[in-house]
């Protein structure tokens, strides 16, 4: 007969994924074999699990959940200061005219646009 696993078999990763934020914006790997990236949102944090958006350079937008440690995200610059390109949505290409337009917070740790309309 089956039985739930209780959670104690689990190990929090609560204090394993520090620093993700609602709001905060990443690069989302779309497409391994092409090296294609996106910009994504951070729309809610639970522990190690993340709920982004990713946005397409269709202005199309997708919801999914993530791990906080996947190989698929990565900090706002990350494609660009690896001369890969990113696909920004129409509806923000205005703040990547150029690369002025991201610019790093106090700590250094996260990557912000300069405007709050995002």
């Amino acid at each position: 007969q089956s039985k739930i696993a209780p959670k104690s078999l689990f190990q929090s990763h609560a204090n394993k994924f520090k620093g993700f934020l609602a709001g905060q914006h990443l690069e989302y790997l779309t497409d391994e074999l092409n090296l294609t990236f996106n910009i994504a949102k951070v729309l809610a944090v639970k522990e190690h699990i993340l709920k982004i958006e990713i946005l397409n350079e269709k202005d199309e937008r997708r919801c999914i959940l993530i791990s906080a440690g996947s190989r698929k995200i990565f900090p706002m610059g990350w494609a660009a200061s690896n001369s890969i390109n990113l696909k920004v949505p129409s509806s923000l290409e205005k703040y990547f005219e150029n690369t002025d337009s991201i610019e790093e917070d106090n700590e250094g740790d996260n990557l912000e646009m300069k405007k709050d309309e995002m």
